[in-house]
């Protein structure tokens, strides 16, 4: 579950590093993950609904309807707003140009 954040080190593998720095949005996100601490059954469903939204948003947007952003990263974690998501089927249209 923690392979999102931490990648084998190249030089020693026995060692895990970051996949980014500390400071910034990132860590700041990293720390949010770290607050909520979820079982990896939690964090495949938190994966599974931003990744179904984020989906069903840029479809939307494709055909033509307005679709709002997805909140920051760090908003989304430590305000528990996956929540909010339904994981759904995306409904692809076929488009022609």
């Amino acid at each position: 579950m923690w392979d999102l954040f931490f990648v084998e080190d190249p030089l020693n593998p026995s060692r895990k590093i970051k996949k980014f720095s500390a400071v910034g949005p990132q860590g700041k996100a990293y720390d949010a993950w770290c607050r909520i601490n979820p079982s990896e059954t939690e964090a495949e469903t938190i994966i599974a609904k931003v990744k179904s939204e984020l989906d069903r948003r840029v479809h939307q947007h494709a055909s033509g309807e307005f679709a709002p952003n997805l909140p920051h990263v760090v908003r989304l974690i430590r305000d528990r707003r996956w929540e909010e998501f339904e994981e759904s089927e995306v409904i692809t249209k076929e488009f022609h140009f």
